[in-house]
């Protein structure tokens, strides 16, 4: 089944998840969505004779969308991945995974299980925004996935600081059993915010000398599997 509604861009996504549409006849200025001329930008202005520097997609524009301005609110009540919620919150503070018409908030190590779960299961149409180092979580540079179906060996994307990764299911499930070294940057930036760590060997274990080195059978076989089929 093809997909009602492909998403541009995370910002839309994200506004779907609240009940808003992206219309208008501008580009907005942080994410490039479309945009109506209501609201201006909150983006710092140029200084004459200094450097400019700023990370919006479409800088000369002068308003901004319906989801990078919800997505810039102050208080509201977050919804978690574990079930928690907490009032008061403003979404730039915390990391979220974005589905159509739901999103939820992610606190570690809380929401790790959860996480997990839904990273081996994702759904066909995704968003997902870590922020770590920053003081705010720039939605506007998060990839947005829209696919007819995943396979355990396809790229699936993610933003960590509004630094842009992937990762595939099979890589993923491979980590969290033997840990993450020899996986690619994407899997390996997951272990590091889900704590995955190379766990410990039984040298005297019988079936890691019959095993020897390398990735077990049994996960190899995996890589091509579908996930989610595209009726998800």
């Amino acid at each position: 089944m093809p997909l009602a509604k492909t998403f541009a861009t995370a910002t839309e996504l994200y506004s779907n998840s609240q009940g808003y549409i992206h219309e208008g006849p501008d580009a907005c200025h942080w994410c490039g969505s479309s945009c109506k001329r209501l609201v201006p930008h909150d983006d710092a202005k140029p200084i004459p004779g200094q450097r400019f520097i700023t990370t919006a997609k479409y800088p000369g524009n002068t308003y901004m969308c319906v989801g990078c301005w919800l997505w810039k609110r102050r208080r509201l009540t977050a919804f978690f991945l574990d079930g928690a919620l907490k009032d008061g919150q403003s979404p730039q503070q915390h990391s979220w995974w974005i589905e159509p018409a739901s999103c939820k908030a992610i606190a570690m190590p809380d929401c790790r299980q959860n996480l997990i779960d839904r990273l081996l299961q994702p759904p066909r149409q995704f968003a997902l925004s870590f922020v770590r180092f920053l003081l705010q979580n720039p939605i506007h540079l998060c990839p947005v996935n829209n696919n007819e179906s995943i396979r355990a060996d396809l790229p699936l994307e993610f933003a960590v600081d509004g630094k842009p990764f992937s990762y595939t299911v099979y890589e993923l499930q491979v980590a969290l059993k033997e840990g993450p070294e020899g996986t690619e940057n994407g899997v390996q930036e997951l272990c590091r915010i889900l704590d995955v760590r190379k766990p410990e060997v039984d040298e005297f274990a019988e079936d890691e000398e019959k095993r020897g080195r390398g990735r077990p059978p049994a996960l190899v076989n995996l890589s091509r599997k579908v996930v989610v089929k595209s009726g998800r």
